[in-house]
């Protein structure tokens, strides 16, 4: 029995056997047995190779499929197709070219052995170059992560692939408008195969309105008495070539204490705030001169340094009489007006009284006239006495 074949090895096989007959003699004859070609040396299996997308792993069933056994008989159980090693299987994310052993197994038992080719092919960050525009912002307006995302484009990508998907690595990054200069923002571009392309948005912040302008303030000058008010202030304060179709800067005084109510004269500066519409601000002071009140006017009266000496033909006074002053030549005259008493002032004559201009101080100026007179009357009366005495 051992020399019987076991089929696991084709060719022709010769095999001793005895005849024994009932009278117990024998016959030796050989028996020739034919083990045929076994169906791996009959077909040969074909391979497809296989493309794969990047970020697209490769599947056990992916590599079976691409193994044929062309010719084999239909009506026959198929051979199996197996993968030796399923670690050998691409995950698709490095590209390149890869060998996956698969083993043929026929109904036979025999078996082929292949190899079966994937090729992974290069990512769309290695096929794609993404495009980025500058962004420019003014002074006080915040950069948003919508704003930088739409500032990266991936040209010539295919329309009906899913778009890819920028993303801000870190939205800390993001000017908030309120320092001026340039901002680098990291963006990541994600594909839909995994793949990623890392670039960067240039963000400058323009310079503020404070920097660009310059207020232009006008003095205020104010009569005695009459108080500035806020309104005043503000309208000294201009901001000339501001474009007119932004909104106007705000000017504010900034401690409204500080207005001068017009008691004193003087000149007081008012600090005054400028905020433009981009929230920048200029700090100036409005100076205002408060005029010094009208000084009233009066008369005093002319006081001799010397005793006046009497001319030789002055007529002498009798007690009772008056004097008459020329208050713009400053004469003396004597009248015989006895009938008039001492007690009452003669009214000057129009010619003879001074004008004064109207100060609203008619009351002291007319006092202080009084006085000087009653002084000029009492020096004369002295001066007659002195005379009449030193005749006797």
């Amino acid at each position: 029995p051992s020399t019987l074949p076991n089929g696991k090895t084709p060719g022709t096989y010769t095999i001793p056997v005895t005849v024994t007959y009932p009278d117990g003699s024998k016959d030796h004859v050989n028996v020739t047995v034919k083990v045929g070609d076994p169906d791996s040396g009959k077909y040969e299996p074909k391979v497809t190779p296989i493309t794969k997308d990047f970020g697209t792993p490769t599947t056990a069933d992916d590599v079976t499929k691409a193994v044929t056994v062309p010719n084999y008989p239909s009506d026959k159980p198929a051979p199996k197709v197996s993968v030796d090693d399923p670690s050998t299987l691409p995950n698709g994310k490095t590209p390149g070219e890869y060998t996956v052993p698969v083993t043929v197994t026929y109904p036979d038992g025999s078996k082929d052995h292949v190899n079966v080719t994937v090729k992974v092919g290069d990512p769309d960050s290695g096929k794609y170059e993404p495009k980025v525009t500058p962004i420019t912002k003014d002074f006080g307006t915040p950069t948003t992560t919508d704003d930088v995302t739409k500032a990266v484009t991936v040209p010539n990508y295919p329309s009906d692939k899913p778009a890819p998907k920028v993303s801000v690595d870190d939205p800390s990054t993001l000017p908030n408008g309120k320092t001026p200069g340039e901002y680098t923002v990291p963006v990541t571009v994600t594909y839909p195969d995994g793949s990623k392309d890392h670039v960067n948005v240039t963000v400058k912040v323009g310079d503020p309105d404070s920097g660009k302008y310059e207020p232009k303030v006008t003095p205020i000058t104010k009569d005695f008495g009459t108080p500035t008010t806020a309104d005043d202030v503000t309208k000294a304060v201009t901001v000339p070539n501001y474009p007119s179709d932004k909104p106007a800067p705000k000017v504010t005084v900034d401690n409204p204490s500080t207005l001068p109510n017009g008691k004193t004269p003087g000149t007081v500066y008012v600090p005054v705030t400028v905020t433009y519409p981009d929230g920048s601000k200029d700090h100036v002071t409005v100076s205002v001169t408060t005029r010094p009140n009208k000084p009233s006017e009066s008369v005093q009266p002319v006081q001799p340094s010397e005793p006046v000496q009497p001319a030789k033909d002055a007529t002498p006074l009798v007690d009772g009489n008056h004097v008459t002053v020329d208050t713009q030549n400053h004469a003396k005259t004597a009248t015989n007006q006895s009938t008039l008493d001492n007690k009452h002032q003669a009214p000057a004559k129009a010619s003879e009284q001074k004008s004064l201009p109207d100060t609203g101080q008619k009351e002291t100026t007319n006092t202080t006239l009084f006085a000087g007179l009653f002084a000029a009357l009492a020096t004369a009366m002295f001066v007659s006495r002195k005379r009449r005495k030193d005749n006797k």
